[in-house]
């Protein structure tokens, strides 16, 4: 199995695997090719190209507008994409470009700082800590998780590299400590380790880059992955020629170059690309939906009609129009997904949930409880959807996106019927916005706790009040309240009816909720799916009954990243 799955992956990305052999060779033939050339140069062997200082100004320049602009490509998107890993290499080719201009100054003989004989020696160090602090930054990159639970500050970060490169400035130019980078010509013990280093950090990255793509194949890991081997082989390059070199250090800065050029790719697809073509497809998406919503709704309608004719006379068919308004699949995007167990104790049950999109960023969702079980409670399931679908239809997403109001226009209506007195229902409503995180909710009398749960297994019970969907109009106004949660990456709410916690084992004990707080603090980092199936199945291990007395839903909701 391990290895059909690894046959399958590598023929999905086979143009990714083939860009990076392509890197490992080109990186390796330069690396063998440039110092040959340099001996055969400096020996007068045979004739040669002598690259001037104007053709290293221009590499250098590339390698710099490569370097700045990965850092505004983040800077200008960050509000839109709050992704961590992208922050830190902008702040990271940020470092590295400053450092590479002040060497690249130097380089072209202006003096920047105090003690001029000393410039060919910065020179030198500022290009060697440019790669130095390139390489530092790619790996803590490679070491930071996909999903962040909150968005750090892009200003705090951008302060703290700028701090950090004005300490480097200030320590090389003014050499508090006296170090000596460079003796003769050649790289000093402190230069060679810092050099050395920076090596073993490349294929440090190159390593982490590998294990990513393992745990979450991505055909941009190995444009990554092909990246490091390219600076890797550009600091070895480096390192075998030395300061006395010709086209050891041309190769060596088309190699740093073309590396960084394959990240600007990585993250311009990653930071801009990506989640604006998820966009547009979800946009696509939303007009083909609008454009058929008439005659879908049209369709539907006449499809309730004929089946609400034979309701009162034919229970199974009364069980399908029941069925036929949940929703057959969950709507999801990159920020959300949603799951459902749902087990009857009956053909008809009076519980009912559904979940839907509103608009490109908000869902709506909602988990009921009717009283009683069989045509009753079924008849009024349709009635708590039919309810909910007329606010969207006459109000748009105004009314929808308030969940007081869809409960009071609820609780209205249903006084507004002939249903009989003793029949009432608890519903509660939710809107999730997936661009502020927050979760928007009200109660009309579901007896029951949803919770939040985290990933590291602490849970927050949600505060629900607010009276039940009744016949009790010409004596309480209902004022449904609503509260608000704010939700980060990796959390799970979990809604559920009262027959799940009210399950009793043949001793008579009911399941509780402390069981079922237990057990999602001890699963918290399972799957959504797992997570659901791990409850039921503890439920149904409890009662030691293969159908439940009372019907149970139960709603799970996962907030996540388009990273």
């Amino acid at each position: 199995m391990p290895n059909t799955r690894i046959r399958k992956i590598f023929l999905k990305d086979r143009l990714g695997w083939a860009l990076f052999y392509l890197s490992i060779f080109a990186g390796i033939a330069l690396t063998w090719v440039g110092p040959e050339l340099d001996s055969l140069f400096r020996n007068d062997t045979a004739q040669f190209i002598e690259f001037s200082h104007h053709f290293y100004f221009f590499m250098e320049m590339a390698s710099i507008l490569v370097s700045f602009s990965i850092f505004f490509m983040v800077l200008f998107s960050y509000n839109h994409v709050p992704n961590t890993k992208l922050l830190a290499a902008g702040c990271t080719f940020f470092a590295s470009g400053v450092i590479n201009v002040i060497h690249l100054v130097s380089y072209t003989g202006n003096v920047l700082f105090p003690d001029p004989d000393m410039i060919a020696m910065r020179t030198v160090v500022f290009l060697v800590l440019s790669r130095f602090s390139c390489a530092v930054g790619l790996v803590i990159v490679c070491l930071l998780a996909e999903n962040r639970q909150k968005s750090p500050s892009m200003p705090l970060w951008v302060g703290f590299t700028t701090v950090v490169i004005g300490l480097i400035i200030w320590f090389v130019a003014w050499n508090p400590l006296h170090l000596v980078w460079v003796v003769g010509d050649r790289p000093g013990t402190l230069l060679l380790v810092v050099m050395y280093i920076t090596v073993v950090l490349l294929f440090l990255g190159l390593f982490l880059t590998l294990r990513n793509y393992n745990h979450r194949p991505d055909k941009l890991e190995i444009f990554i992955a092909s990246a490091f081997v390219l600076l890797a082989c550009s600091e070895l390059l480096s390192l075998y020629a030395g300061f006395d070199s010709n086209y050891a250090d041309i190769f060596a800065l088309f190699l740093k170059t073309a590396g960084r050029l394959l990240l600007f790719n990585v993250f311009y697809i990653h930071g801009i690309q990506r989640p604006f073509l998820m966009l547009s497809e979800t946009k696509d998406a939303l007009n083909t939906y609008v454009n058929d919503l008439d005659r879908q709704v049209a369709q539907r309608t006449k499809e309730l009609s004929g089946v609400n004719l034979r309701l009162i006379n034919d229970v199974n068919m009364a069980r399908n129009v029941q069925q036929s308004m949940l929703p057959a699949m969950l709507p999801k995007n990159d920020s959300s997904r949603f799951t459902v167990g749902y087990i009857p104790a009956e053909q008809l049950s009076g519980d009912f949930y559904n979940a839907f999109r509103i608009d490109e960023s908000r869902f709506g969702f909602c988990v009921g409880d009717v009283a009683g079980h069989g045509v009753s409670a079924a008849m009024l399931t349709v009635f708590a959807f039919q309810s909910v679908q007329t606010i969207q239809n006459e109000s748009g997403t105004t009314g929808i996106l308030q969940p007081s109001y869809v409960l009071k226009h609820l609780y209205d209506g249903y006084n507004a019927t002939n249903f009989m007195d003793e029949y009432y229902m608890g519903m509660l409503y939710c809107v999730y916005n997936t661009e502020t995180s927050v979760l928007t909710y009200a109660n009309g009398g579901l007896n029951t706790t949803p919770y939040r749960v985290r990933p590291d297994g602490s849970l927050t019970a949600l505060k629900t009040d607010g009276i039940a969907i009744c016949k009790m109009g010409e004596l309480i106004q209902a004022n449904y309240q609503n509260k608000q949660l704010l939700l980060f990456p990796g959390d799970k709410l979990v809604v559920y009816t009262d027959g799940l916690v009210e399950a009793k084992n043949p001793e008579g004990e009911e399941y509780g909720m402390k069981r079922l707080e237990a057990l999602l603090s001890k699963n918290a980092r399972m799957g959504l799916e797992e997570l659901k199936t791990s409850v039921l199945q503890d439920v149904k291990l409890f009662s030691k009954r293969d159908k439940p007395t009372d019907d149970i839903t139960l709603l799970l909701m996962e907030v996540t990243l388009p990273f």
